[in-house]
């Protein structure tokens, strides 16, 4: 049982955690459109470390390296008050 269970700022109203998982698992999610590829380069181990870098690097190496790109991923606005000159 799953009494008072909360998502969000609704309630649950199935009780059962059997059926509530099943319930769950049976809902249809989308497939990210490039799941042939992350199911690749998980199965084969190709996946690329990821490393930290400090803001300095990131624009030192995109002024350096045409491959490299800056993606700006804050809202419009806070890309309107300031960003990297080259950056998307």
């Amino acid at each position: 049982m799953l009494p008072g269970l909360s998502v969000g700022l609704s309630k649950i109203k199935e009780t059962n955690k059997e059926t509530f998982a099943g319930n769950m698992r049976a809902k249809i999610i989308p497939k990210p459109f490039n799941i042939d590829n992350i199911v690749r380069v998980n199965q084969k181990g190709e996946a690329a470390l990821l490393e930290m870098v400090s803001p300095k690097e990131a624009v030192s190496s995109a002024r350096n390296d045409q491959r490299v790109a800056l993606l700006n991923v804050r809202s419009a606005l806070e890309f309107s008050r300031a960003h990297s000159k080259d950056s998307v």
